[in-house]
């Protein structure tokens, strides 16, 4: 028992609070103490009574306890933890912040789709930011398929659409989790990028990360800048002229070194990188239009060899995704 109670406190705080409401929000539901009619997103009654709690419990109900449940629970878990200890370590409240966005993108699109509760769209998310901050790490799926991280997210959605479930969940969850990685990993990173997500202060506070990591000290404050009476050891005429001609050849190095950055070059980096980044983008969006396109034909018509077509279809336009 006390090593199940260390092992849950050595989660992350928000791993382990978020899986937890999960976990107790669907027993609540399979012992009958909540109605899943009470927890669905339904934005009129969000707005006209006043339902505020459906704007959380939509992510927080993964459905009835059984397989599905489990794997879920799984996959949010795992990812959402190795986010929050990789590249979030130390900085809780940006992980928060990475929830309420996500989580505000993806009410905004259910509204057009008619979703009930996008959970597993929220784990997509953490599973597609995750995959595009590892992509040299190597993903095996159940011993068939070998692959690099990157492509962790589309195998998923294959697997939706072979299982006839609903693929709007896992494109919601893809198309939020590369808006944030776009607006937070990529965006900044231009010349004249810089970060469009900012945490508020409150929940650095919160997470006590509100302190200046930055701060230096004053002078009289440092340590050895006190005078305690002793002058010091005295410098040896051989250590002076060897500390001279260190000197004197490392100016020398420097001033034999070329210039590499000069602004010409800086300029026609620029431009490259600019030119190359603006057309992946516009090849991007057109197979994601053209996959989009199919989904839709598959969605709406109901004959079965149209259904097989657009399959085909589907599935060469994601392969071609995949290597372009």
């Amino acid at each position: 028992m006390n090593a199940l109670r260390q092992f849950y406190l050595e989660i992350p705080v928000v791993t382990r609070a978020y899986t937890t409401v999960c976990v107790l929000t669907t027993l609540a539901v399979h012992l009958d103490l909540v109605s899943p009619l009470q927890l669905y997103f339904n934005p009129t009654l969000i707005v006209r009574k006043f339902q505020i709690w459906r704007l959380a419990t939509t992510f927080l109900y993964f459905g009835t306890i059984g397989i599905s449940f489990f794997f879920n629970m799984v996959f949010t878990y795992r990812y959402c933890r190795m986010l929050e200890d990789g590249s979030f370590r130390g900085r809780s409240s940006d992980f928060v912040m990475m929830f309420i966005f996500g989580g505000v993108l993806m009410t905004f699109f259910g509204i057009f789709v008619n979703l009930l509760f996008l959970g597993q769209a929220f784990t997509l998310m953490l599973v597609y930011v995750w995959s595009r901050r590892n992509p040299l790490v190597p993903m095996n799926f159940f011993g068939v398929l070998n692959f690099q991280a990157p492509y962790l997210p589309w195998v998923l959605l294959c697997c939706s659409m072979i299982l006839g479930n609903t693929v709007w969940v896992d494109v919601i969850g893809m198309g939020v989790g590369h808006i944030y990685y776009v607006l937070e990993d990529v965006y900044p990173t231009l010349s004249n990028g810089y970060r469009l997500i900012k945490t508020p202060y409150f929940l650095k506070r919160l997470f006590n990360e509100h302190i200046e990591r930055n701060f230096q000290a004053a002078a009289e404050d440092r340590p050895g800048g006190f005078p305690w009476g002793g002058e010091g050891q005295p410098l040896l005429p051989e250590d002076i002229a060897a500390d001279g001609q260190n000197e004197s050849q490392r100016i020398q190095r420097r001033l034999l070194l070329p210039r590499r950055n000069s602004k010409t070059r800086k300029l026609l980096n620029v431009l490259l990188f600019k030119t190359t980044t603006m057309t992946t983008m516009l090849c991007t969006l057109r197979h994601f239009c053209l996959v989009l396109g199919v989904i839709r034909r598959i969605v709406l018509r109901e004959r079965r060899a149209i259904v097989s077509q657009s399959w085909c279809r589907a599935c060469v336009y994601v392969i071609y995704w995949f290597v372009f």
